[in-house]
């Protein structure tokens, strides 16, 4: 896996997350990433509740999702400058037909997600898109403790291959 893509954090009225993105590295001959899941490490400032999300987190799945819709099928490591490409209305440079995507075709864009919240528990978080409706499941809050298997399954997690599909 590798990081690349977005560190997504606010601190806005006394709101505060942090999320890191990972992608799998494998690619096809011309570099461009195979799978479109990603797997996600939030840092929640905030005490979390069984069945109910952080704002947190639901934006950093929903800025994941998204920015996994619009990314091109190349991919420029050099800044971007103004300019220089053509931005959308908020500010990020969107390819202008599907066939530019990397993802074309896929209407899924799953995220699995690792957050750790307060005040010391874990829960792992399946979102993905099912036609024009975002699916998001989630384990419960789980108190981290070393000698807990609870932590092995967040290694599980953060580790694990997506299957591939054969369409």
């Amino acid at each position: 896996m590798e990081t690349r893509g977005f560190t997504r954090s606010s601190y806005q009225a006394n709101i505060r997350w942090h999320t890191r993105a990972y992608e799998y590295t494998n690619t096809r001959p011309n570099g461009s990433t195979i799978f479109p899941h990603l797997i996600l490490l939030g840092v929640q400032f905030c005490n979390g509740r069984d069945k109910s999300i952080s704002l947190g987190e639901l934006t950093s799945i929903v800025t994941a999702m998204r920015s996994r819709a619009h990314q091109p099928a190349t991919f420029d490591e050099g800044p971007i400058l103004a300019g220089e490409a053509e931005q959308s209305e908020d500010g990020d440079p969107e390819p202008d037909r599907e066939d530019k995507l990397a993802f074309k075709g896929e209407k899924r864009f799953p995220v699995m997600m690792v957050s750790l919240v307060g005040p010391r528990h874990a829960r792992i978080i399946y979102a993905c898109m099912d036609g024009t409706r975002l699916s998001i499941r989630m384990s419960g809050c789980y108190e981290m403790q070393a000698t807990d298997g609870w932590m092995c399954s967040i290694a599980r997690v953060l580790l694990s291959m997506p299957l591939e599909e054969c369409i």
